[in-house]
């Protein structure tokens, strides 16, 4: 991938998904190299021929050779380098959250309007991972019990970073900028201001100084069963 060009795997198996798709990408940059795969047998073929130079996967869950999350795995050890996003008529957020702790780089709705499937693209390009706005609702939710309040028992808005989303809120909790961070992990501080991002939407908030506030009073003693494991 450079600036001005870049290859994408469409991995379907609907023909008419695939060419919706190929038309709403074309204009992702200059130049847009676009391969289909209408089974997992076919989009492994392509992500194992080291002439196609594959930049990211665009992926279906369900499709002949894959029933689900299995079929993910089999794409991501295929081109381990290579970020995959499932994209998936299946909005159930805990199979996002699933698909997301298991390496995919974003989990986007067939239902989602053509602005945020770009979008998503566009930041998982870039080095970051998009985390759909009802991962973010089913995490909160599940952290305040399921009645609003503030249970303990529930699930953290962290079980839908990365890794390295980890990090890097652990280096904002210390109050670092993300020129400095850029810095600690040699990353480009437009890598680091998307995972900032995807941050403040697995915490549903909208700034870095409320995401300071609930992440640090999380880790201070309303979250005591699952301590930060930086």
């Amino acid at each position: 991938m450079s600036d001005t060009s870049v290859r994408i795997l469409i991995a379907d198996d609907h023909p008419l998904v695939r060419r919706a798709l190929a038309v709403s990408l074309s204009g992702l940059a200059e130049t847009v190299t676009l391969d289909e795969a209408g089974s997992l047998d076919q989009a492994l073929s392509i992500l194992t021929d080291t002439t196609k130079g594959i930049d990211l996967v665009v992926f279906d869950l369900r499709m002949p050779g894959s029933s689900g999350l299995a079929g993910l795995a089999q794409v991501r050890a295929a081109a381990p380098g290579v970020p995959v996003v499932v994209l998936t008529s299946d909005e159930n957020p805990r199979l996002a959250l699933k698909a997301l702790e298991q390496g995919a780089s974003g989990f986007i709705p067939k239902t989602a309007p053509e602005p945020v499937l770009l979008a998503a693209i566009r930041l998982v390009l870039q080095g970051g991972v998009y985390i759909p706005s009802m991962v973010a609702e089913h995490a909160a939710h599940a952290e305040s019990g399921g009645h609003g309040g503030s249970g303990n028992g529930g699930r953290s808005p962290r079980l839908a970073l990365t890794s390295r989303q980890r990090d890097v809120l652990a280096l904002v909790l210390e109050g670092m900028s993300n020129r400095e961070i850029a810095t600690r992990f040699n990353l480009s501080e437009a890598t680091v201001k998307a995972h900032v991002t995807a941050i403040l939407r697995a915490y549903g908030v909208a700034s870095r100084a409320k995401l300071i506030r609930v992440a640090s009073d999380e880790h201070n003693g309303h979250d005591t069963a699952e301590s930060l494991d930086y």
